[in-house]
C-alpha cells in the first residue's frame, strides 16, 4: 500500500512525505508532534502551530477529516491502477473517491456515482462519535440516507468481527489496504472488535485439550469404581 500513497522509507519507518497532506488526511493524522526540531526537518504542509506541550510544538492538520467519513464518489481498483500509471497523487484521488476492489463495485454502486477526472468531493457526512477500544472501536452515526463509510483502519477479512445495531455487519477492502462498509438511513451505533485468528484456534485447541483431559478422567474413574 506504501507505493500508492507516497511514502518515504526511512529506513527504521515509513511515513508521508512531508509535502503530501492528503496521505496524512486520508489515514486520520490530526497532530504533528516536532520532537527533534534541530534536526532540520520543516513542519509538513498543511500543519499549523497549535501549542507547546512540556516543551515540544504541536502542530494541527488543518485539513484533518477524523476517522470516519462518508464518500459520494468510487473508482473500481482496474482503473485506478490505470490512474496511477499517469503521475497523478493516489492519496489525492483516494481522499476524494473511495477506490473498491473490481468485485465489490456492486456493493457500493446503487448509492455512490462513478468517479469523474478531478472531482473534489463535496459533501461528506462524518461519525457523531468515535472511540477506540482495546480490541477495536466503537462509533456512532445518524444519517438522512444510506451511506458508505471509511475508516482508515486496515483491513483483515478474517479477524474483524463488526456490528451495525446489533447486527452483523459486512465490509469491504477499500483504498487499497483499509475498511469501508455500507450503512441504512437513521441511527446506527457501530461495534468493530478484532479478533486474530491465530487467538480462535487457540481457543478451539484449548477447548478440545479440556474435553479429552475429562472424558479421560471419566473412564478412569469408572475403572477404579469397577
Amino acid at each position: 500500500m506504501c507505493s500508492y500513497l507516497n511514502y518515504h522509507n526511512g529506513g527504521v519507518c515509513v511515513f508521508p512525505q512531508e509535502h503530501d497532506n492528503e496521505t496524512r488526511t486520508l489515514l486520520g493524522v490530526k497532530y504533528y508532534y516536532d520532537t527533534y526540531p534541530e534536526d532540520g526537518i520543516p513542519v509538513p504542509e498543511g500543519f499549523s502551530y497549535l501549542r507547546t506541550d512540556n516543551g515540544i510544538d504541536v502542530y494541527q492538520n488543518d485539513s484533518f477529516l477524523g476517522m470516519g467519513f462518508s464518500y459520494d464518489t468510487y473508482l473500481p481498483r482496474s482503473e485506478f491502477d490505470n490512474i496511477v500509471e499517469t503521475g497523478e497523487n493516489c492519496a489525492e484521488v483516494m481522499l476524494h473517491t473511495l477506490v473498491v476492489e473490481d468485485e465489490d463495485v456492486a456493493l457500493v454502486k446503487d448509492i455512490l456515482k462513478p468517479h469523474q477526472e478531478g472531482y473534489r468531493c463535496q459533501e461528506r457526512e462524518f461519525f457523531d462519535k468515535f472511540t477506540m477500544t482495546s480490541d477495536g472501536f466503537s462509533a456512532k452515526i445518524k444519517l438522512n440516507q444510506p451511506e458508505v463509510m471509511f475508516v482508515s483502519v486496515p483491513y483483515e477479512d478474517q479477524g474483524w468481527i463488526a456490528e451495525c445495531n446489533g447486527e452483523e455487519l459486512s465490509f469491504i477492502r477499500a483504498n487499497i489496504g483499509l475498511l469501508a462498509f455500507r450503512l441504512p438511513a437513521g441511527e446506527n451505533e457501530l461495534n468493530f472488535r478484532y479478533q486474530s485468528p491465530v487467538d480462535r484456534i487457540g481457543r478451539y485447541v484449548t477447548c478440545a485439550g479440556w474435553i479429552v483431559m475429562l472424558i479421560y478422567v471419566m473412564i478412569q474413574e469408572k475403572k477404579r469404581m469397577n
